[in-house]
């Protein structure tokens, strides 16, 4: 009886949900993030979690899954930030990677929002779905710069800020950060 139990748990873990730890997690690089549904039941719930904190608020949450991998665009957070992926299935079960941290990688454009992963909740900074800062917006419309006292000091938060036109995102989804940066260095010239 005492063999079946022994077996029965080695079972149970050789079966289990698990999600794969990323060997290298570099800024504003695409992250693909793997797991083994052995046991689950689709649809798969991924979001990453500070590390060591398995019950905190989501730093990100991703679009519902159906496969067993999901590709991160573009890892839109600060260099030094150590986090866990934490994936959930149908069934509630849920599993962890171990703790991974954030490399810089000299691209830091998609920080602070602007890299949006369809249906992924955004950072609380970024403007809605196919909406433009409202100083973007004025500066664009009217050709001319937002009146400050410095305009080169006040260039990198309108960079900060800078969204594309849904329209826009929806035609080039593979280029996004691309375009982005794109407009960004046209801003930066046209206001500097």
């Amino acid at each position: 009886m005492k063999s079946f139990v022994v077996l029965s748990a080695i079972i149970t873990l050789a079966s289990a949900l698990t999600v794969n730890t990323p060997v290298s997690v570099v800024v504003c690089e695409p992250l693909q993030i793997t797991w083994s549904p052995e046991g689950a039941v689709s649809p798969f719930y991924l979001s990453i979690v500070p590390a060591g904190q398995p019950t905190a608020n989501a730093i990100k949450r991703f679009p519902r899954q159906d496969g067993t991998s999901y590709i991160w665009s573009a890892v839109d957070v600060p260099a030094g930030t150590s986090f866990t992926i934490d994936l959930k299935d149908g069934k509630g079960q849920e599993a962890f990677s171990a703790p991974v941290t954030a490399q810089g990688g000299g691209d830091t454009s998609c920080i602070n929002g602007n890299v949006e992963e369809d249906g992924a909740t955004r950072s609380p900074n970024s403007a809605a779905p196919g909406s433009v800062s409202p100083g973007v917006a004025a500066a664009e419309s009217s050709g001319a710069s937002e009146a400050s006292s410095s305009p080169a000091a006040a260039a990198p938060a309108r960079l900060r800020q800078l969204r594309l036109p849904r329209a826009l995102r929806l035609l080039v989804p593979g280029r996004r950060q691309q375009v982005h940066r794109v407009a960004a260095r046209r801003l930066a010239s046209h206001h500097l």
